[in-house]
């Protein structure tokens, strides 16, 4: 080989090695960017899985309270409506039973409708 080939092997080494110094490095950034946006939405998968299990577990417990809310409310009305009807049905005065429970013959009347309505006590009396 003489010295011309010699240089131009040389150049041809030098520049396969610079070629894949450079090559790793655009291959790092390009890696990088690919990992990123992977990760990105290997991210927003898992949140948004969480973010919905978290959001049943918390309506489910906002759930309870109000269904557990709504049917203390239901059973007072319901116990109101019923110690009256006995009251009646005991033929004690209006004026003695509103008295005791607060209640007047108009109100009474108003919270047996709204029990039959919502179904919650049998209409009695």
């Amino acid at each position: 080989m003489n010295y011309v080939e010699r240089m131009v092997e040389r150049g041809r080494r030098e520049g396969i090695r610079e070629g894949r110094q450079e090559g790793r490095q655009e291959g790092r950034q390009e890696g990088r960017q690919e990992g990123r946006q992977e990760g990105r939405q290997e991210g927003r998968q898992e949140g948004r899985q969480e973010g919905r299990q978290e959001g049943r577990q918390e309506g489910r417990q906002e759930g309870r309270q109000e269904g557990r809310q709504e049917g203390r409310q239901e059973g007072e009305l319901r116990g109101k409506v019923q110690t009256i009807q006995g009251l009646l049905g005991r033929d004690v005065p209006w004026s003695t039973i509103e008295a005791a429970t607060g209640i007047d013959e108009a109100n009474f009347r108003r919270l047996k409708q709204q029990c039959n309505d919502d179904g919650v006590a049998e209409q009695r009396g």
